[in-house]
């Protein structure tokens, strides 16, 4: 069973995460996510596959 957190503990969680150590950790991996969405783009270039179903081009399921 999860326990439920207090306002303590949401608060040293929330003072833990602006720690340099938790913002240098952000930023690497926003930087490697950048780097490896650059090279998916050099790879497959600026157009999407045919046959791609990203963001629903070819899903049957719609907002009503």
């Amino acid at each position: 069973m999860a326990n439920v957190l207090s306002a303590q503990d949401l608060n040293d969680l929330l003072g833990s995460l602006t720690q340099p150590g938790a913002l240098t950790e952000l930023a690497v991996l926003v930087g490697c996510l950048t780097l490896a969405w650059g090279i998916v783009r050099l790879i497959r270039g600026h157009e999407s596959p045919e046959g791609s179903i990203w963001f629903g081009k070819r899903s049957s399921w719609r907002w009503n």
